[in-house]
């Protein structure tokens, strides 16, 4: 055992050898010495060679050095928000939020993690080890998302990255009455110009304070008022501001009521947004938008790739939209068209993600359901629970814009189907694949 001796006695003189089996993966053989000139010892071969005299006793000494272990240990704020995150170097590999990566059996030495930028859903805000004991310490540089880890025999460091999540600002455009017509501009974030009983959203945002103002309406309309569903954020109808103080992970709410001079004014902002059409602004109510068009009575050729559940609830597509929170998708086998070639897809493993519904339903955004992906959906005016959105991103070089079409069959349960065309060394390839989501909350 460690620390201890083996003694063989009443050896005749002459040449000995002995040989450490390899202790590896718990230890490596760092050294062989003799106490006697005549004998020698190899650490590369694990190996003492003894040339014993007459009387003698030769003592070899081997030093055993114990491996050690890197873990890093992945924290998001605020917690349980969902994510994965990829780590290259040493120790490598993805982990999920709140978890943990282990390398074990890691010969003492420096070593470096870096995490793949978590842009633009997290942003890695803090590195930190527990390694204030070692004679050399590791640390973590959030700037440059990396761990230095400087192991010692037999020790387990840790390094914990912890990654903000950016949050999502909303305007919500009143107008009164709910049929005038007209378009209104903002400035600052969020910017841009958007009609009445619309939305402006600003996803992917990095915590802090912004300011958003309303480009003066007049003479068509007044701004009546300025309604922030945060406690922390604040609206001013007298400048045509409202200030967002957005928090981690958080989606901040401000609601512009435009009115008609001389029109009736009574704001309806909600906690989940605006409650024009119906519903509560949380998005699970029946009805809630377009032209209550159930898909499933008046199925389109569109509908048809979708993967119809063979048994359907009674009051599937009555429902606008999905609830907010966990969600998995399963993905279905599917078909890569490239010419006259035709590859199959398998089908993929469970994912989980969350959805984030806005503005009353009207926008989803789901993260965590593809890797390192946010997809933004918007609804179909026309169709109860039809959404659609898309993803530009590349696969091996090559540009690709993915486009999703959801289809909600009741607030915990969603069908859809994917698109993708793209084009590679003069071929042209198109993608159909089909998956089915569910609510876990």
């Amino acid at each position: 055992s460690g620390d201890s001796t083996l003694v063989v006695a009443d050896l005749e003189p002459g040449t000995y050898t002995t040989t450490e089996v390899d202790p590896a993966p718990d230890f490596d053989v760092t050294d062989v010495d003799c106490d006697d000139d005549d004998s020698s010892g190899d650490a590369s071969t694990r190996t003492a060679v003894v040339n014993l005299d007459p009387g003698e006793t030769v003592r070899c000494t081997f030093t055993n050095r114990q491996r050690g272990s890197l873990v890093i240990a992945s924290r998001t704020e605020p917690e349980a928000v969902g994510g994965s995150f990829r780590y290259t170097g040493v120790p490598s590999g993805t982990v999920p939020a709140g978890g943990t990566l282990v390398v074990a059996n890691l010969q003492p030495g420096t070593y470096t993690s870096t995490q793949v930028d978590p842009a633009p859903d997290f942003d890695l805000t803090a590195v930190s080890c527990d390694d204030g004991g070692s004679p050399v310490a590791s640390a973590g540089d959030p700037t440059t998302r990396s761990a230095i880890f400087n192991l010692d025999p037999g020790e387990m460091v840790t390094c914990t990255f912890v990654n903000t999540r950016r949050g999502t600002l909303v305007i919500a455009n009143q107008v009164v009455p709910d049929d005038a017509e007209g378009a209104f501009t903002f400035t600052g974030v969020p910017t841009g110009t958007i009609s009445g009983n619309g939305t402006l959203v600003a996803a992917n945002l990095t915590p802090g304070t912004y300011a958003s103002t309303e480009v003066d309406p007049a003479p068509e309309f007044e701004l009546t008022a300025v309604e922030c569903d945060d406690d922390n954020s604040s609206g001013d109808a007298s400048t045509r501001t409202a200030v967002f103080n957005l928090d981690p992970g958080e989606t901040v709410r401000c609601l512009f009521t435009n009115a008609r001079p001389g029109a009736v004014v009574t704001p309806t902002l909600t906690a989940g947004g605006t409650s024009a059409g119906g519903g509560d602004g949380d998005g699970s109510e029946n009805g809630s938008s377009g032209e209550d068009v159930n898909p499933f009575d008046e199925p389109d050729e569109e509908f048809e790739k979708f993967p119809d559940p063979s048994d359907l609830p009674p009051d599937a597509g009555t429902y606008a939209a999905p609830k907010p929170g966990p969600w998995s998708v399963t993905h279905y086998g599917g078909q890569l068209d490239c010419r006259t070639t035709s590859f199959a897809i398998p089908e993929g493993p469970v994912e989980n993600g969350v959805l984030e519904v806005l503005d009353g339903g009207q926008t989803v955004v789901g993260t965590g359901l593809e890797e390192g992906v946010s997809i933004t959906m918007t609804a179909d005016p026309t169709i109860n629970g039809r959404y659609s959105g898309s993803f530009e991103g590349s696969e091996q070089g090559v540009p690709v814009t993915i486009d999703y079409f959801w289809q909600v069959v009741t607030d915990e349960h969603i069908v859809g189907y994917l698109t993708s065309s793209f084009t590679s060394e003069g071929v042209t390839c198109s993608v159909y694949r089909s998956f089915e989501m569910f609510y876990n909350g």
